[in-house]
């Protein structure tokens, strides 16, 4: 049956880029620097084959000279554990502040531990654990596929990957991707679950402005606008499709995590979608306090 030990593993294959780091290498990497909640490496096949062998031998017409060439994808395999539930199922708010709170301090460990940046955060990315399993996690990221090891290349890349809705403004833009940008993307997870689940995790229809953020217009160019009015003037009118049953202090919490993120800094030359602090403490301290201030007042209320 399922829950038994033996169906306590999930096997991945995946076409990536050539030129990107095999999910395998990221995930031993953040084991060998003893980052918890990080899901851990059962076996792993580098590389099964590839783009270019498989056309190898083949004749292929001559391509245009505005063609873009093929993009050489390698088939891999790997298998993990533990097992997770889909971040949609979950039951109550305070069970998804606890998911996203733990999968924050992974977050953060990855990048300030072992130097990996997931770099795609959004509902699937994102997976429910039960803490025995998961060295005492409620919360764990996977897919490591757009994962960036920036202690190889500080730069970082600047490719558009993962789902349109909860990409940060700066990625639309297609800025370096920083902590930053991950952080903005966990608001916006919280945000579309509170607001098209409800308290208690019973889907619905997303509302007009959540809809936009991946139906406006064809290009990343009209979805920046978009992003740039919800989290700008916008807000409060973002916020006028609160489902009240979720909670004033709940209501609270979206907005300061916004405030933290989208704040106008004195003297801070930047705009606030592309502000990253040189010290990441700076901001997923003040993010994580609230999470646990929110986490207290449910509770409280309970």
């Amino acid at each position: 049956p399922i829950g038994a030990p033996e169906f306590d593993r999930v096997v991945k294959y995946s076409w990536t880029p050539s030129t990107w780091t095999p999910e395998a290498d990221l995930l031993c990497k953040a084991n060998e620097h003893c980052v918890n909640g990080v899901a851990k490496l059962v076996g792993y096949e580098r590389e099964i084959t590839r783009i270019s062998k498989l056309r190898d031998g083949l004749t292929f017409s001559t391509p245009h000279k505005n063609q873009i060439p093929y993009d050489d994808r390698v088939l891999r395999v790997l298998a993990v554990t533990p097992l997770g539930r889909p971040l949609k199922e979950f039951g109550s708010i305070l069970e998804l502040l606890e998911c996203l709170r733990d999968a924050i301090k992974v977050h953060r460990s990855l990048y300030m531990e072992s130097g990996i940046l997931h770099g795609d955060i959004s509902v699937n990315n994102i997976i429910m654990t039960e803490p025995a399993k998961a060295d005492g996690y409620k919360g764990m990221l996977i897919d490591f596929d757009s994962a960036h090891d920036i202690t190889k290349d500080p730069s970082g890349r600047r490719h558009r990957t993962g789902t349109i809705e909860f990409m940060a403004i700066g990625v639309l833009l297609g800025q370096q991707h920083t902590y930053r940008h991950d952080l903005e993307s966990f608001l916006y997870v919280f945000i579309w679950l509170c607001f098209v689940y409800g308290p208690k995790g019973k889907g619905k229809e997303p509302t007009n402005a959540l809809r936009a953020w991946s139906t406006f217009g064809s290009t990343f160019k009209s979805r920046v606008k978009v992003k740039f009015c919800d989290m700008g003037f916008g807000f409060g009118l973002l916020m006028k499709d609160y489902p009240a049953e979720c909670g004033e202090c709940v209501k609270q919490f979206i907005t300061t995590i916004h405030e933290i993120l989208f704040k106008v800094r004195p003297g801070v030359e930047v705009q606030p979608h592309e502000y990253a602090p040189e010290e990441p403490d700076a901001m997923y301290g003040p993010i994580l306090e609230a999470f646990e201030k929110t986490i207290r007042e449910i509770r409280q209320e309970g």
